[in-house]
């Protein structure tokens, strides 16, 4: 399961995932975050709560990581990641480039990519 928001016009996309997924929601997924990508229109940055998103099979870091690459392309800045388990970590860092910062609380999180907000404008 998944839930995507966006927030701030669009500039924020905010991530909620749970449960183990198979073959069919990785792809729904990655479809769905690929549209809102898109429909950002520019620049924007990710919040990604993995709290209740256990570490998954290993046959997915394909897909992630080709979709990640597309994000980066579209426009995404900021990754801000709520990932309280070391082994959640150990994959997305396995899986993606790198612009993405690690929380345990959700308002530190928005309060990072708010400060990161403040710096790219200036």
């Amino acid at each position: 399961m998944y839930d995507i928001q966006g927030e701030l016009d669009g500039r924020l996309i905010v991530v909620r995932c749970a449960g183990f997924w198979d073959d069919a929601e990785l792809a729904a997924y990655c479809s769905a975050l690929l549209r809102s990508g898109r429909a950002a229109g520019g620049a924007f940055d990710m919040l990604i709560d993995m709290r209740n998103f256990p570490a998954q099979k290993a046959a997915g870091g394909p897909e992630i990581e080709t979709m990640v690459g597309h994000l980066v392309r579209m426009g995404m800045r900021h990754v801000a990641i709520l990932a309280p388990s070391a082994v959640q970590r150990m994959q997305v860092n396995r899986i993606t480039a790198g612009n993405h910062v690690f929380f345990e609380e959700e308002a530190e999180a928005r309060a990072w990519l708010r400060r990161m907000r403040i710096v790219n404008r200036a």
